[in-house]
């Protein structure tokens, strides 16, 4: 049984249907009359008009409230059947001023707020949108903004156009989240007709840091081809971390993007690895960099370089002298001492080794400074120049041990092209910086660099020319240099 009751006061349109039928509740927009409202009674087999039947089986109540301005709408129920037949149509329903809060002012289809760009950074001017609506005889107060950073304002919202407003988030380092909130009154009244809300995050102005204990890369010594992998971490305090960039020091360079969330924290992948196809001595860096495009300087791996050496690399050997300049030497308090220096050396690889075999001996008699190698760590042999690097000891005494590198370079046949640098140092307590012994470069300070292709902070430069003598690079049984 269908039983449909229609009221002309401002009550809602009740109507009795099926069980199988779930409640319902239709919203008629402003402006739009007649509406029509249908229902599909499906499975009622059998039914009768009227009130009362103690047969009745369907007595599910369907809600229809009128979302509209104060006026006088007509409202149409039709039921119908399966086939789509007409089983029943009712028309009727007057609608009074105020029924439902339909006079309320809201925002209008499509103009919820809105903030543009939704990810400013700090310092540039956002531009909110929204849209009112109104019944005619409804007067409109101001619109307050509250933007989420402690400020608010009122704002003129006049119906039926756009309202824009803009703002500008003060000077942040961390990236802040707000909630953009707007209220609508009527005017006179205090309590809000309607409040929406909409998102926006702030970017900061911090700088990312990266933090050099955490830049490792393994191994640091390896033969060509090898891979190494690679761990950083940097921070920053504008939360909005995008990438860590790790140069590899042989010429590429590779993008790691921060996914995780929040992006105050960035850390390489497990997967993160490079695969070095030549030999070198190469130093690798590692910069993080922000969405905000705030600049971040390079870090320098703290070990120093990596290593890449060629076991079949062939060999080096070397015999002469060079003027050692004033401040080579550490222990020379006045750091004018200066003379011949002698030395001789040889490196070369054995089958299957991993590390070189040879000797190395200097002597600055002026100085008082004479050193000898007890081991070696590694060789690289490229083009033309060689670097090895070793431990040994000075005048003799059998502590502490030191660490050496010698860098050299065989100029061929071109006489006084031969270069030769040897740096003796030992390490302070953190294990990597390094104490100065002696070094035949005096040309600045590290500290002192711009950057790493200054010779005076790259410690692969050979400098001095030969006095006398020579250094032979053999590459290879036919490929021996030698002057």
């Amino acid at each position: 049984m269908i039983t449909i009751a229609t009221t002309t006061s401002s009550g809602p349109l009740f109507v009795a249907a099926c069980p199988e039928q779930f409640p319902a509740e239709v919203h008629f927009a402003r402006g739009a009359t007649p509406v029509s409202l249908v229902f599909d009674i499906q499975n009622c087999a059998v039914f009768t008009l009227g009130s009362g039947d103690p047969a009745a089986s369907c007595t599910t109540t369907y809600y229809a409230s009128l979302d509209a301005c104060p006026a006088v709408y007509t409202t149409t129920a039709t039921f119908n059947n399966k086939d789509g037949s007409v089983v029943l149509s009712r028309t009727s329903t007057t609608l009074s001023p105020g029924h439902f809060g339909a006079d309320l002012p809201t925002f209008a289809p499509g103009g919820s707020p809105s903030v543009t760009p939704s990810a400013p950074k700090t310092d540039e001017t956002v531009t909110l949108t929204f849209q009112t609506s109104k019944c005619p005889t409804t007067v409109l107060g101001d619109c307050k903004v509250t933007w989420g950073d402690g400020s608010e304002e009122y704002v003129p919202c006049p119906d039926g156009s756009p309202t824009q407003v803009t703002h500008v988030y003060g000077t942040a380092t961390v990236a802040a989240p707000y909630n953009v909130i707007v209220r609508v009154y009527i005017q006179g009244d205090s309590d809000a007709a309607d409040v929406a809300s909409t998102p926006v995050t702030v970017i900061g102005t911090g700088t990312p840091v990266l933090d050099p204990s955490s830049f490792r890369i393994t191994p640091l010594l390896l033969p060509v081809g090898g891979s190494v992998s690679a761990a950083a971490t940097a921070t920053d305090p504008g939360s909005d971390l995008k990438e860590l960039v790790i140069n590899w020091g042989d010429g590429t360079n590779t993008s790691y993007p921060c996914t995780a969330s929040p992006k105050s924290t960035c850390s390489l992948p497990a997967t993160a690895s490079h695969v070095y196809s030549v030999t070198g001595v190469f130093a690798p860096t590692a910069t993080p960099a922000d969405a905000a495009g705030t600049p971040a300087s390079p870090v320098p791996l703290p070990a120093g370089f990596v290593v890449v050496y060629d076991p079949q690399g062939g060999f080096v050997v070397g015999g002469a002298w060079i003027t050692s300049p004033p401040g080579a030497l550490a222990s020379d308090t006045a750091q004018t001492l200066t003379g011949m220096a002698n030395f001789g050396f040889n490196s070369k690889y054995k089958a299957g080794a991993s590390a070189p075999t040879g000797n190395t001996e200097f002597v600055f008699s002026a100085g008082g400074f004479r050193f000898r190698s007890t081991s070696y760590d590694w060789m690289v042999i490229s083009g033309s120049r060689v670097q090895f690097k070793g431990s040994g000891i000075v005048n003799s005494q059998p502590s502490p041990v030191y660490k050496f590198s010698i860098m050299a370079e065989d100029g061929g046949s071109t006489p006084g092209s031969d270069r030769f640098r040897l740096r003796v140092f030992s390490l302070a307590a953190d294990g990597t910086t390094e104490i100065k012994v002696y070094d035949n470069f005096v040309g600045g300070a590290a500290s002192a660099c711009a950057s790493l292709s200054d010779p005076s902070c790259d410690f692969r430069a050979a400098t001095t020319a030969l006095g006398g003598g020579s250094i032979v690079i053999q590459k290879s049984p036919s490929g021996r240099r030698m002057v």
